[in-house]
């Protein structure tokens, strides 16, 4: 006889729960590479990447040889920009046998990404594009650090790009003089890889001449002025890197180059003024910087520039107008304020000597020949005045007088 048992649906679901957990447990491992293969395309198409990862590597395992498993399995790093896995793969594909047709072309499997139809080159422009653009808008909006993250991966992923390189010593140039031998550490690995990049070469002559290193400087921005003649930034940055170092002959002719480039540049002409001046051609650099504040007249440096051209033939009225303009521009502005003081010694303005000075010495306490100048000043006032008035101003260019022998080693 036989008898009749009826189950609860609870206990039912209970036992069927217990056989799928157990069949979970003990689900069998792929032992075939085309089986594999196939899944890892299925799940491509339902774009489940951990499970795809997970059937690509089986199949690795079970063919190492085969070059599109490991395209593949790059292509899905590539889009998680896992860039030391995806050049593993890359790599292993392009040397195996038939793998280079993955450099080109991709596998047309329904759901995968552009870097898995596009083939490895593909997939690395794209990808070196991808972070170079994104170090791109963080060096514009101000991130350097995440900049040079950016630019790394970008090289990371091309490591034959120049570009990655030249764009990581831009964010070091931008961090300022302390970074100037790591900008130019990147700088000469993307000259290694293309020596005719002349903004890497314009960049470190440029960093250079702002830290004082004129003649390091000068052979970089000539190297950018052989590669690009015409570029008038080029020929204006190394003509002031040769006058810096005296190379009066040398700067004047480049300085001409420019000109004759860009004849109505302001900035040129204000270059080409200052040469006047130094060479003490003063009629001649009034003549040009008349013309370079015409075309500008909003620029600082001409104004400058125009004013000490004014100061040498003498129009200390001139002069006087323009080098005001300048510090009601910038009123820290502590070479215009030094001519003042010049001036107004010469006119006999002591009180308007001393102010100006005074205001010098307060923005470099360091430069020698401010104290210097602003002892002279009291002396002058102290000569031209008597009673308390004399004997404070002597007084005051004695305290000025002991902070220049100091600075100078003078009064030992």
């Amino acid at each position: 006889m036989f008898t009749r048992v009826r189950l609860g649906m609870g206990l039912v679901a209970v036992l069927l729960a217990g056989i799928l957990v157990g069949g979970a447990q003990a689900q069998v491992k792929v032992r075939s590479h085309k089986v594999a293969m196939s899944s890892a395309k299925n799940y491509i198409q339902q774009r489940v990447l951990d499970k795809a990862v997970e059937m690509l590597e089986r199949a690795i395992e079970l063919k190492p040889e085969h070059p599109e498993a490991h395209f593949m399995l790059g292509a899905v790093y590539a889009e998680r920009e896992m860039v030391d896995k995806m050049n593993e793969h890359f790599e292993q594909a392009l040397a195996l046998k038939k793998g280079d047709k993955y450099f080109e072309k991709g596998v047309k499997t329904s759901g995968a990404s552009e870097f898995m139809r596009g083939g490895i080159k593909y997939s690395r422009n794209a990808l070196w594009r991808q972070k170079f653009n994104s170090g791109v808008r963080a060096l514009n909006g101000g991130k350097l650090n995440d900049a040079i993250a950016n630019f790394v991966t970008a090289s990371e992923v091309d490591p034959l790009n120049p570009g990655s390189y030249s764009a990581i010593g831009k964010v070091y140039v931008n961090m300022g003089r302390d970074s100037l031998d790591t900008a130019i550490s990147w700088y000469n690995k993307a000259l290694a890889i293309d020596s005719t990049l002349v903004e890497a070469y314009a960049d470190m002559g440029i960093g250079q001449m702002n830290s004082g290193r004129l003649a390091d400087a000068e052979v970089n921005l000539q190297k950018a002025h052989d590669l690009q003649p015409e570029n008038v930034s080029i020929c204006r940055a190394l003509s002031n890197a040769q006058w810096g170092q005296g190379k009066k002959e040398a700067a004047t002719a480049t300085a001409k180059k420019a000109l004759e480039i860009a004849p109505d540049d302001p900035k040129v002409l204000s270059l080409v003024g200052g040469l006047f001046t130094d060479m003490r051609e003063f009629a001649k650099a009034v003549t040009t910087l008349e013309k370079a504040l015409e075309k500008d007249p909003e620029n600082a440096d001409i104004k400058f520039n125009l004013a000490n051209a004014y100061l040498g033939t003498g129009d200390l009225d001139l002069a006087t107008g323009l080098f005001i303009k300048s510090v009601e521009n910038d009123p820290n502005d502590h070479q215009a304020l030094y001519q003042l003081g010049t001036i107004y010694v010469q006119t006999g303005n002591y009180d308007g000597a001393i102010e100006a000075l005074e205001k010098v010495t307060s923005l470099k306490p360091e430069w020698a020949k401010g104290w210097e100048t602003l002892s002279s000043c009291y002396a002058f006032k102290a000569n031209s005045t008597e009673g308390d008035v004399s004997k404070e101003a002597y007084k005051k260019s004695e305290e000025a007088l002991n902070v220049f022998n100091a600075l100078t080693g003078s009064g030992e």
